[in-house]
C-alpha cells in the first residue's frame, strides 16, 4: 500500500510541471528544472507538515523521506452504541444506501421494543437513486409499516442529517 508521500509526489510533480509549462508558454518566463524540483519538495513538506507540526522544514530530501517513512497514523475511535427505548415505546432505526458504481440502491430498518428485542426488520431493494433518497425511502417504508400495524408510540432514528433536517422543516431539498 502506498504511503502518503508516495501518493502526493505524482500530483505535486504534475502540478509543478504544469505551472512551469504555463509560465513558459503564456508568461514567457523560464523556470529551471532545479526550481521545479525545489518547489515540489517544498510543497510536499508543507502538505505533510499540516498533520505533523514537528516536522523540520529545513531538512534535505533524504532526511525528510526517512522521517516521513517512520510516521504512524494517529487512530482515534468513537464508541457507538444503541440505546433501548423507554418502557411502552418502540424504536425504529432505518438506513438507505446507494452504490453509484453498480447502479444499485437499498433500504432497511429494524423496529425494537423496550427490551431491545426485534419486533420487525425489513430490507428493500430499489431502483438506483441518491443516498439521501434511499434514506428517505427507508424512513418512509419503516414509518408506514409502523402506522399500518398500529405501532404509534415510536422513537425514530436515522443517520442522515439532511433527511432529519428536511423532516423537521429546517432544510429544503435542493
Amino acid at each position: 500500500m502506498l504511503n502518503l508521500t508516495q501518493k502526493l509526489i505524482p500530483f505535486l510533480i504534475c502540478w509543478e510541471l504544469w505551472k512551469r509549462r504555463c509560465a513558459s508558454k503564456y508568461g514567457h518566463v523560464y523556470v529551471s528544472l532545479r526550481k521545479v524540483i525545489h518547489e515540489i519538495f517544498l510543497n510536499l513538506k508543507i502538505a505533510i507538515r499540516k498533520d505533523y507540526h514537528h516536522l523540520p522544514l529545513n531538512s534535505n530530501w533524504n532526511q525528510f523521506s526517512a522521517i516521513v517513512e517512520r510516521f504512524k497514523p494517529r487512530l482515534t475511535s468513537i464508541p457507538v452504541y444503541w440505546l433501548k427505548p423507554p418502557s411502552t415505546r418502540y424504536k425504529l432505526n432505518t438506513d438507505g444506501s446507494s452504490m453509484i458504481n453498480d447502479s444499485k440502491a437499498g433500504a432497511g430498518g429494524v423496529l425494537r421494543d423496550q427490551s431491545g428485542s426485534m419486533v420487525m426488520a425489513f430490507l428493500v431493494s430499489m431502483t438506483f437513486c441518491s443516498n439521501n433518497m434511499a434514506d428517505v425511502q427507508a424512513a418512509n417504508f419503516g414509518l408506514q409499516w409502523c402506522m399500518d400495524n398500529n405501532f404509534n408510540n415510536i422513537i425514530f432514528e436515522l443517520d442522515s442529517k439532511i433527511v432529519v433536517d428536511m423532516t423537521k422543516g429546517s432544510s429544503k431539498p435542493s
